[in-house]
């Protein structure tokens, strides 16, 4: 609800035991005795005694269980984009259950459509304190990780028993590891992506037990040959463009993309046209071979795309779409400042000659301005005239209750605010509806 219902001293609201984690059939198992109250329609006017609720949630185990875990999810700080968010299929290859998921990060705190269905998003900060703070998530994690390493160990040593090195990154160097590698030896390396180079050993770093080594590697010296005696492969098939130059690359991206898009790749600002795309898991050594737009993203799913250069005439259209939306983000961006600068103007006020009753029963007015969560965060303005309510949420865990004169908020009225102040927060609230 976006103000809250009014309520008799001693009793809740029935959507606040939702919000808890009662479920409906909970409610009308348990708590028989109610009083109605006054509510807009399609809104329950069902209160309950807070001494039952309380005696329930004590001595009913699976009411107990279901608030219990309800309250166990972690708190949203902020509203969250692409860039602060984590994939729930991530979430899983990282070793994360969909139980451990519902108990610790509940709803999804941001859905994307894509050309495979939705993604389902959850916060970065929030992911890495559940990571840091569950003991049971994260042993569990733990034991993925290292079966991760374990299977990683077996890939390696197949590749290297025919004396193939492989590229292994040290720190912030890259190293090639195989099987008893001397200082002056050439080998030949093999990448993620299937293909082959040449190195000459230039220094063994680490030797191991097993007779794999770590070694920093150089470029070969060139070897040539007789014309005659070469035997030349045959040139593959080339893709043009309209002016008859061949360019064509592949590169690995997060986005998804489907053959014939033309779209602009991470660090460049040349458009191509994109030839073919198949979507892979992205790996933790791709950053160090596509680029470093793929730092944060390892485990999340991304598309290997094979693409040209665009001419200017297959790009106009992508051009004109990127420019109308950089153009209609800076607006909204506006707009939204706009409105939070009059939103701070009025609580300012109101903070400064307002009073703070001692008890709220209700909250009287027309909202102009509600951003509050069901977390106990955020503040919302009411206008009945010229007097103006401020309501600042304070329901959060560590937050200290004992300041609120209102379920979970503070509160501070004001019967004079200036007009002008008001209709500010009311054209910013219209120019943003």
């Amino acid at each position: 609800m976006t103000i809250p219902i009014p309520v008799p001293d001693g009793y809740v609201h029935r959507a606040e035991l939702i919000e808890r984690g009662w479920t409906s059939p909970m409610v009308n198992t348990h708590l028989p005795d109610f009083v109605k109250v006054a509510a807009p329609e399609g809104i329950s006017n069902k209160a309950y005694p807070v001494d039952e609720v309380e005696r329930v949630e004590r001595e009913v185990a699976e009411v107990r269980k279901a608030v219990s875990a309800r309250a166990s999810v972690l708190p949203r700080a902020h509203a969250y984009e692409h860039e602060t968010t984590v994939a729930r299929s991530a979430l899983i290859e990282r070793g994360w259950t969909p139980a451990h998921i519902a108990r610790l990060l509940g709803d999804p705190d941001l859905t994307e459509q894509g050309f495979r269905g939705d993604s389902y998003r959850y916060g970065r900060d929030r992911v890495e304190t559940a990571e840091a703070t569950d003991d049971g998530l994260r042993r569990r994690l733990e034991k993925a990780r290292q079966g991760r390493e374990d299977a990683k160990e077996a890939r390696i040593k197949r590749v290297t028993a025919d004396g193939t090195g492989v590229w292994r990154r040290a720190g912030d160097r890259w190293l090639v590891e195989g099987v008893d590698l001397v200082e002056g030896q050439t080998v030949t390396v093999k990448t993620r992506n299937g293909r082959s180079e040449t190195k000459i050993v230039t220094a063994v770093v680490e030797a191991r037990e097993d007779g794999r080594r770590l070694v920093e590697v150089g470029a070969a010296p060139a070897v040539r040959a007789n014309r005659a005696s070469v035997e030349r492969p045959a040139r593959p098939p080339r893709v043009f463009r309209a002016d008859g130059s061949a360019r064509t690359w592949r590169a690995v991206v997060i986005d998804a993309h489907r053959p014939g898009d033309v779209v602009q790749l991470p660090g460049s600002t040349e458009w191509v046209v994109v030839l073919s795309a198949s979507r892979r898991t992205i790996d933790d050594d791709d950053p160090s071979l596509w680029g470093s737009h793929l730092l944060g993203a390892e485990g999340e799913p991304g598309t290997l795309l094979t693409v040209r250069a665009a001419t200017d005439e297959e790009s106009a259209p992508a051009r004109g779409a990127a420019e109308a939306r950089r153009s209609a983000e800076a607006a909204e961006s506006a707009r939204l400042r706009a409105r939070q600068s009059a939103v701070d103007a009025v609580a300012t006020y109101v903070e400064a000659h307002g009073t703070s009753p001692e008890t709220v029963r209700g909250l009287d007015g027309v909202a102009l301005f509600d951003d509050r969560s069901l977390y106990g965060t955020g503040r919302a303005v009411l206008a009945d005239g010229r007097r103006v309510t401020l309501v600042l949420a304070n329901g959060m865990d560590g937050d200290t209750w004992a300041r609120n004169n209102y379920p979970g908020a503070m509160v501070t009225v004001c019967d004079a605010v200036p007009q002008d102040l008001i209709d500010r927060l009311r054209a910013a609230g219209e120019e943003n509806g």
